[in-house]
């Protein structure tokens, strides 16, 4: 048996991210929250993740830890996040 590779792809322009887990069709699919759509073989096993407005997962997060990062008496200098 061998070892499955997980392949990344992001398309900046359209603002998604596909993972996938395992080559083969793909016959159905979930929308588990809004913009995340889970991929699935004809088995049931999920062969893929796709993200759209992946930027908005990605900064939101990102912008609290820069925030919490900064010190209390310097927030108020002019960083709107």
């Amino acid at each position: 048996m061998g070892k499955s590779k997980v392949k990344i792809w992001c398309d900046e322009e359209a603002d998604i991210l596909y993972m996938s887990f395992k080559e083969g069709p793909s016959v159905d699919s979930d929308e588990t929250e809004e913009g995340v759509r889970v991929e699935y073989d004809p088995n049931g096993e999920v062969i893929g993740v796709e993200i759209s407005e992946v930027s908005r997962f990605l900064a939101q997060p990102l912008l609290k830890k820069i925030e919490e990062s900064i010190p209390k008496e310097r927030k108020g200098s002019g960083l709107n996040i």
